[in-house]
């Protein structure tokens, strides 16, 4: 069968077909740039709209102050303003607090806990558009929990109280914890915190179940742990005071001034101040437990009078018994010697590591009393002072004493009176 091709094969080239190069095409002739600057108004026919171009541009969006973030639970609700960064009359401003309803902006935005907070710039004029949304988120962190506040009806046992109500407030907000206590004897120790108990109302305490006085301990935990955590712990005493001077030394010595100035009255007490300390000698004497030791010593001029010679006693009740007995026999003397009030400490066997050292006037040396001192700071003996209508200069001295020491002061100044001088200079 004979056909006829209608395809001519190539018979110049070794390819299927013969084929041959064209040249590009020349590009066409005119500018390859334009202007886009806008012609003027007055050359516009009448038919071409004058209106403004098609695009607009956006406004800036605000910002928060503060910024969202995470912020103590104390901070809430948080007061959030909103800025506006675009020039005034051009915008106004929108917000959205949790995803609500779009509100105009007129002030701090109260923001709770954990809440979203977005805002928007909205135009004024036409060539303006809404700006971008600023949204922000505010976290909560967990607060502290407030300590709460133990009050003791007394601060000590002693012969006319027995008995010690207890009372514990919480600070906190209603319904946000409870309170948990724990009590000690000043030689035990707190029970594990998950065997505190519940605290509920106040509730009472005695001397024969605490002789030797007694600690609470108590803190706030939370009933919401995502908002607070625990409260520290807080701690009062029910233990023996001297002019208000924690009597915490396991052997006690009290070294009084029984010079003749303590026979001057003090304010209208219709006491003499003599009398005074001897009364608070009294109480402290009755409220210390059984398991501390004690001693009584009384200066004028020299070392004026000793309870029971140069040993200290245990605190039971027939020698608490007996000292007080025997103090209610002493009376005052002339002179007032630094000297020998400090060397009794450390003339007893067994020497005491607190000392209350109690007097009303200047000594009668200076400087004299100095080495006594050095020697109980030497042997880490702790002196607290207490004055008695006592002038700058002698409670400087009683100061130094204390400081020298590690111990405290603890004045009683006659507002009424003010601070009485002594007749005879030798005996203050």
């Amino acid at each position: 069968e004979e056909r006829a091709s209608i395809v001519t094969f190539a018979k110049e080239s070794t390819w299927v077909w013969d084929y041959g190069e064209e040249a590009a095409a020349a590009p066409p002739a005119g500018p390859t740039q334009i202007s886009a600057n806008p012609i003027p108004v007055s050359l516009v026919p009448a038919s071409v709209p004058t209106g403004p171009p098609d695009t607009t541009l956006p406004l800036q969006p605000p910002y928060f102050s503060p910024p969202g973030g995470n912020y103590p639970i104390t901070d809430f609700d948080l007061a959030v303003t909103i800025s506006d960064n675009n020039p005034s009359g051009r915008s106004e401003l929108v917000y959205s607090l949790n995803y609500g309803d779009w509100t105009p902006y007129t002030g701090p935005v109260v923001v709770p806990p954990n809440s979203n907070l977005r805002a928007q710039a909205t135009p004024l004029m036409d060539e303006w558009v809404s700006s971008s949304i600023t949204s922000a988120t505010y976290g909560m962190l967990p607060g502290v929990l407030t300590a709460p506040t133990i009050t003791l009806s007394a601060p000590s046992f002693d012969q006319s109280t027995s008995t010690i109500d207890i009372a514990i407030a919480n600070p906190n907000g209603t319904g946000s914890s409870v309170i948990f206590y724990a009590l000690r004897a000043p030689s035990g120790n707190y029970p594990e915190v998950s065997s505190y108990n519940l605290y509920s109302d106040s509730f009472s305490v005695d001397s024969t179940t605490y002789p030797d006085g007694l600690y609470i301990h108590a803190y706030a935990t939370s009933l919401d742990v995502g908002s607070w955590g625990d409260s520290p712990f807080t701690e009062a005493a029910v233990q023996a005071t001297f002019f208000d001077i924690p009597l915490t030394g396991d052997r006690i010595l009290f070294v009084l001034d029984a010079s003749s100035s303590m026979g001057d009255s003090y304010c209208s007490t219709g006491l003499d101040r003599f009398e005074v300390a001897l009364n608070e000698l009294v109480s402290a004497i009755s409220a210390l437990g059984a398991a501390k030791e004690f001693g009584i010593a009384m200066f004028d001029a020299g070392q004026h009078w000793v309870y029971n010679s140069f040993e200290l006693q245990p605190a039971t009740v027939t020698n608490k018994q007996s000292a007080i007995s025997a103090v209610s026999t002493v009376d005052y003397d002339s002179g007032t010697s630094y000297e020998a009030g400090l060397a009794f400490p450390l003339q007893y066997s067994t020497h005491p590591d607190q000392v209350i050292f109690l007097s009303d006037g200047s000594p009668n040396s200076s400087t004299g009393w100095h080495d006594e001192l050095d020697a109980l700071k030497a042997e880490g003996i702790q002196v607290d002072c207490v004055g008695i209508d006592c002038d700058t200069g002698e409670k400087a001295n009683l100061s130094f004493i204390a400081s020298e020491t590690g111990g405290s002061t603890s004045f009683l100044d006659c507002e009424e009176t003010g601070n009485d001088d002594d007749d005879d200079d030798d005996d203050d």
